[in-house]
């Protein structure tokens, strides 16, 4: 659904485009939007210097997490499902994040 719909390299359009799908199509597991604010909000307040996320998923949170941080903030991300890695990283190339 992002690569059909979404902006390449436009982060925020990208998570519109997940939220939208979870809200009209189907349940989605991921933080959303709403508890999404919250999540920007901690993140803007306490300025980390490197955050480890553990289980991607699809990369939502990732993508929001990384639209909050400075480049300079070593971001890391885990998760087990193979194919959930798969998918999270043809979301972040097409986020343009990867270097992230």
């Amino acid at each position: 659904i992002v690569l059909q719909n979404a902006r390449q390299g436009d982060i925020q359009n990208i998570i519109d485009i997940i939220d939208q799908y979870g809200w009209t199509k189907q349940w989605l597991m991921n933080i959303g939007d709403r508890k999404g604010k919250i999540l920007d909000q901690a993140i803007q307040k306490r300025k980390p210097k490197t955050i480890l996320e553990l289980g991607t998923f699809l990369g939502y949170s990732s993508l929001r997490i990384i639209s909050q941080l400075p480049d300079n903030v070593l971001f890391i991300t885990i998760e087990a499902d193979l194919q959930s890695v798969e998918i999270a990283r043809i979301i972040f190339e097409y986020a343009g994040v990867t270097n992230r």
